[in-house]
């Protein structure tokens, strides 16, 4: 007599067979969804970077503006404020006067696509996840902060392209929080303290674009640093909670790419 249908042991044995490997394929999913952002972000950041230089072709080689706060002198910021987005009143700016500052900015006419200015992996409200550095020409506010101050003198500021003595090892921006208001990515010049906080959004790691046009994935190796470095704004720790860096190999290579060279204090390099 033929058999009809499957018997109750032979049903869960094919159950439990395709969760199993569901279970071992979602890891993988996973991985695979996490590079395929991480590659997204690493175009954003290498398209960025080539406006950055378009700019400076465009003005005989002096860089756009590096913060997007009101008070910046410098010239057109990369991003024009709108409002003042430092009121700490202000959970978060409007998503509309973000990309109407993105669409006033001065990277607007080489990259016509605001998704460009936000990391793929943050939620969809966010509209600006990437900070210029520190070093580039970030307007008045270098000048007067006794952390970054001494770095104007030693021409460790660069204001025009052949200020960069080195542009395949100078970091022009970075993926990195919506939550810094002014776009503008710190890291201290006399001391070995992260200024702004770390991102780790990819994998524990970040993408940055650097002046020779280059883009590069960084993911940090150090516990410190790992641990410093977040997922969100929320999740990375502040420069009080990530403590004193010295000799943090991590630490050293993005303040390198920042500086160039060390700063010095009254106690020598900050590391």
């Amino acid at each position: 007599m033929r058999r009809q249908g499957f018997t109750l042991i032979e049903i869960l044995v094919v159950v439990a067979i395709i969760a199993l490997l569901i279970s071992i394929l979602l890891p993988s999913l996973r991985l695979a969804q996490e590079a395929s952002k991480r590659t997204a972000c690493l175009s954003n950041t290498r398209q960025l970077g080539l406006a950055w230089t378009l700019y400076a072709t465009d003005y005989r080689g002096a860089l756009v503006g590096g913060t997007a706060a009101r008070w910046n002198d410098y010239g057109l910021g990369w991003i024009h404020q709108h409002g003042n987005w430092n009121d700490q009143d202000l959970e978060k700016p409007p998503a509309e006067a973000l990309k109407k500052g993105i669409r006033e900015g001065a990277f607007y006419k080489y990259i016509r696509s605001v998704d460009a200015y936000r990391c793929p992996a943050v939620p969809a409200d966010e509209v600006i996840t990437y900070g210029m550095a520190i070093s580039m020409n970030p307007g008045p506010m270098i000048e007067i902060k006794p952390e970054y101050s001494p770095a104007v003198s030693d021409g460790c500021v660069a204001h025009r392209l052949d200020d960069i003595k080195r542009p395949g090892a100078r970091m022009v921006l970075l993926d990195s929080f919506s939550e810094d208001r002014d776009f503008l990515w710190a890291i201290y010049y006399t001391l070995s303290m992260i200024g702004n906080k770390v991102p780790g959004r990819h994998s524990k790691g970040t993408t940055l674009a650097f002046a020779d046009g280059h883009s590069e994935y960084w993911k940090w190796t150090t516990p410190q640093m790992i641990k410093a470095a977040g997922s969100t704004f929320d999740e990375a720790l502040d420069q009080g909670q990530a403590g004193d860096m010295k000799g943090n190999r991590d630490f050293i290579r993005l303040y390198m790419s920042a500086w160039e060279r060390p700063g010095r204090n009254a106690y020598g390099p900050p590391w």
